[in-house]
């Protein structure tokens, strides 16, 4: 059975949780608190998540996963890369607006927008006291 790691939150992981879904693959989904990382972080290469273990080998970075998981169930087009190269124009674009929207909120993902607005206004008002 697959299993994917990832925080206990949808963010980069959500995607392939949903393509798995439909797809109608079962799968493991192993979740962990930020806390907590630290004690899983040392099982994967890249020292990061999501990742898909699929047989005993780990599969890394959303989108790589995502084509993955996109060619094993007919998702992505086979044979016309005119069309492969417009599904991964939008998964890349997609991917763009989604770190570009997180970069520019400055919305951690453990956040809620309470917190951030506090956040926010701490960090200014020490801005203030230099």
């Amino acid at each position: 059975m697959m299993k994917l790691y990832y925080f206990d939150i949808p963010g980069k992981a959500e995607a392939i949780r949903l393509l798995l879904a439909h797809a109608g693959v079962q799968f493991e989904d192993i979740r962990f608190s930020f806390e907590d990382w630290p004690k899983h972080k040392e099982k994967f290469e890249l020292k990061q998540v999501p990742v898909l273990e699929v047989d005993g080998k780990q599969y890394c970075q959303s989108i790589a996963i995502m084509e993955f998981l996109g060619m094993k169930y007919g998702y992505l087009p086979k044979k016309d890369f005119c069309k492969l190269s417009k599904v991964m124009f939008i998964v890349n674009l997609a991917e763009d607006m989604f770190s570009k929207a997180v970069s520019y909120t400055h919305l951690r993902a453990h956040e809620t927008p309470e917190h951030l607005v506090c956040r926010l206004l701490l960090e200014k008002k020490k801005k203030k006291k230099k």
